[in-house]
């Protein structure tokens, strides 16, 4: 990736196939949507550039690019047309000026199901 990129791997996610992980950085137009389809499931890929303004998932080809600083990704497994996840968990990352970022997604059994 390039300088200042986040790419998101997350893997071992079970029982979700027909779901979606969405994984966001609050305030930043950009994200993760990938529908889930496999048990176990793996993903690694960019957040990415959102086309609107309120839509996660409607995403362009473009990686966002992150100014260097500390962020915290926020992860959740949904239903397609849910608002609230069935399970969730944040991801700390460190984004430098010169080098792409990943975010390693923590083990899924112990993500949260009381999420916001």
């Amino acid at each position: 990736g390039a300088p200042g990129t986040i790419t998101l791997h997350a893997e071992g996610i079970t029982g979700a196939t027909g779901q979606v992980l969405l994984g966001l950085q609050p305030g930043e137009a950009a994200s993760v949507c990938a529908p889930v389809t496999a048990d176990p499931f793996e993903f690694t890929g960019p957040l990415r550039e959102w086309v609107g303004a309120d839509n996660p998932c409607d995403l362009t080809e473009t990686p966002h690019v992150f100014p260097a600083g500390s962020y915290t990704l926020t992860l959740g497994i949904y239903t397609p047309g849910e608002q609230v996840a069935d399970k969730c968990a944040t991801v700390d990352v460190l984004v430098a000026a010169d080098a792409p970022a990943t975010a390693d997604a923590p083990a899924f059994d112990t993500w949260s199901t009381a999420c916001p």
